[in-house]
């Protein structure tokens, strides 16, 4: 039977939907009398619509899209129906396994009912919760809480003309548009590590030796077992070729355990997933055998590190410890990982596993229903969060993207996390878990995860800018780009962008720029970039000695750089770069940082007495000057002095 369709195939589509559904509904009368044809319906729109096509192809990643994004925003059912689309679809995956229509690139169908089973608390309070719904379903829910019967038409079409004749303010209110998106992270410059190093550092990693090694060894193809494991002789083989860390035939006191099996080795084992998720290797008739088209990636190191990566994202349930319980991030490694590497490139410090675990329990406190279960079993789940990013975090070691960092004094836990998990999780629990020193350990990128982390963040279309970015942009891009870097980077920037255009070139851009654009962030910045264009730069800032507005800039940077003498700065001069540098500094940092410039000019008094001078000051920044310093200078004297300068501003302005 046909099972795969393109979303041209629409004719085809609703024969095949159908006739599945047709074929289910009587296996579950005799099978499944829970189950309910009418929504899995739903599942085969979805899969036909939003999925790949293929109705009988089914993996987890499907099963969490359908029911925590599209379902709640797409379907409109009642609480008891809800309650049925997990059962149905459980059934639908046993039909499907039973009568050989679920495609072997599916998960195994215990995985898939597994998932459906967990996902069910966070399914259905999806579907209680109107933040989750679309346009359509929410505009169906206002019907049925107005009592409109939503299957009669006249009765829809009535609502819909009184609704659209409402004032645009009501129907907001009725009707609230979605939530506005958070804003995003803004992510601040780097400077990577330049490539012969990058590579050198890939090519030692654990992570990228193995993967050689491993695609290496399975050269024409290797038989797998009826499980789709290695077999045991292979697996011990590869024990030693890759280095694991896998003990084979443990010896605990004085008794020998013998591996049975080589899911026992599982290091050797997550190589094998990891590298069938890079896509090195492939499993066919139950042989593993290398991909053809990425064997050139085993030589080109750093391509093959982003692969590397990349099916990190994918493996999932393959690297966790299932024995104890099931994890709650198993299913969400493609999101966690770039998460991860964010919360550590935007640190500046090492960040211990505590913080990073408390960040991730939160996440998963709020994805699912746990208000009724008992203390304990919550601390025991946090906990097995926290272990469970361990992991992760030791796979991100084998690739070389993170360092452990040994712990410091222990940090203070953040007050929101209401669990004592000292108290409450019994130290064998704590100890099967990871052992308590772990939530102290800190990790940090090292350069090859900076680069890998800078390169996933702009895959997925984030602004994660890099020194040297700017070098190809205009000057008035250059400077606006900087306004948010540091000082150490401004300087950074500014020299590679005067280097690749010559000083000569630089130099004239960024004084016509100057000449023009009267905003104080531009002309403070392009004054530091000019610094960086050597002679032509200085010949430049002189020219600008004649433009009556930029003049005192012009005379300051002289000075300071000692090609003018102190002499030629007059006071009229200095008091405008004060309240120039005061107004910029207050809208950038806030009044109390503009306030803070004037402490180092002397005792309060006198600097009362240079404010109360500043009213006279040739500048359209005066009056956002006193206004900060009267509101934010700490010493009453000065605020006050600001406050009367302010009045003779306004009454002069009056006057003239």
């Amino acid at each position: 039977m046909r099972m795969k369709f393109a979303p041209e195939d629409e004719d085809a589509f609703h024969q095949a939907h159908d006739e599945l559904l047709d074929q289910f509904a009587a296996w579950a009368e005799r099978r499944a009398p829970q189950a309910d044809p009418t929504l899995v319906s739903f599942a085969l729109d979805y899969k036909w619509g939003y999925g790949d096509g293929h109705l009988g192809r089914w993996i987890t990643a499907d099963l969490t899209d359908l029911l925590i994004s599209w379902f709640p925003r797409k379907v409109s059912v009642f609480a008891e129906e809800a309650e049925r689309v997990a059962p149905s679809l459980r059934a639908f995956v046993d039909w499907l396994a039973e009568e050989g229509l679920l495609d072997p690139a599916s998960d195994r169908p215990a995985t898939l009912r597994a998932t459906l089973k967990r996902l069910t608390p966070r399914f259905l309070a999806a579907m209680d919760d109107p933040s989750h719904y679309g346009p359509a379903k929410s505009l169906v829910a206002l019907m049925q809480s107005s009592g409109i019967d939503v299957t009669d038409q006249d009765a829809i079409s009535g609502f819909i003309g009184g609704f659209n004749e409402l004032p645009e303010e009501e129907r907001k209110r009725l009707l609230p548009l979605p939530g506005e998106e958070p804003a995003p992270i803004e992510f601040p410059p780097v400077r990577l590590a330049p490539e012969a190093e990058l590579v050198a550092a890939a090519d030692a990693v654990p992570a990228v030796e193995r993967l050689r090694h491993f695609t290496s060894w399975v050269g024409a193809g290797r038989k797998l077992t009826q499980k789709g494991r290695l077999t045991l002789a292979d697996a011990k083989a590869l024990v030693e070729l890759l280095g694991t860390a896998d003990k084979v035939d443990p010896v605990i006191g004085d008794e020998t355990f013998r591996t049975r099996s080589s899911a026992e080795l599982p290091e050797v084992a997550v190589t094998l997933a990891w590298a069938r998720a890079a896509r090195l290797v492939r499993v066919v008739h139950g042989r593993v055998l290398p991909v053809k088209r990425s064997q050139p990636l085993l030589d080109r190191t750093l391509d093959l590190w982003e692969r590397a990566l990349d099916g990190l994202r994918q493996l999932g349930p393959d690297i966790f410890d299932d024995h104890l319980m099931w994890s709650f991030l198993a299913d969400d490694l493609d999101s966690l990982i770039p998460g991860l590497l964010s919360a550590l490139y935007l640190a500046d410090e090492p960040v211990p596993l505590r913080a990073l675990a408390d960040h991730a329990w939160n996440d998963v406190r709020g994805g699912y229903v746990l208000d009724d279960e008992p203390t304990e079993r919550l601390a025991t789940w946090r906990w097995k969060v926290a272990a469970d990013l361990d992991r992760i975090l030791q796979h991100l070691e084998l690739l070389g993207a993170v360092e452990r960092i040994p712990a410091g004094s222990p940090p203070e836990p953040e007050p929101d996390l209401d669990l004592d998990l000292d108290v409450q999780l019994p130290i064998a629990t704590r100890y099967l878990l990871g052992g308590e020193a772990m939530l102290d350990v800190g990790f940090r990128l090292t350069a090859l995860g900076t680069w890998g982390a800078n390169r996933l963040l702009r895959d997925l279309g984030v602004d994660a800018p890099v020194i040297g970015d700017l070098t190809a942009t205009d000057a008035a891009t250059l400077l606006a780009r900087c306004a948010d870097y540091n000082e150490a980077d401004c300087q950074a920037e500014f020299e590679g962008w005067c280097e690749a255009r010559g000083g000569k070139a630089a130099a004239a851009e960024l004084a016509g720029l100057l000449a023009v654009k009267d905003d104080l962030g531009t002309r403070m910045l392009g004054f530091q970039a000019l610094g960086s264009a050597g002679p032509a730069g200085i010949d430049a800032v002189r020219s600008l000695r004649d433009n009556p507005q930029l003049r005192p800039y012009a005379i300051m940077w002289l000075v300071d750089r000692g090609h003018e003498k102190q002499e030629t700065v007059d006071p009229d001069m200095a008091a405008r770069m004060l309240v120039e540098t005061c107004a910029l500094v207050a809208a950038t940092d806030g009044p109390a940082a503009a306030a803070e410039l004037l402490i180092d000019l002397g005792p309060p008094e006198e600097q009362a007495a240079i404010v109360e001078s500043l009213w006279r000051v040739d500048s359209p920044h005066v009056g956002a000057t006193l206004n900060a310093l009267a509101t934010a200078h700490p010493h009453k004297q000065v605020a006050k002095a600001a406050r009367r300068a302010a009045f003779k501003l306004r009454s002069a302005s009056r006057r003239s």
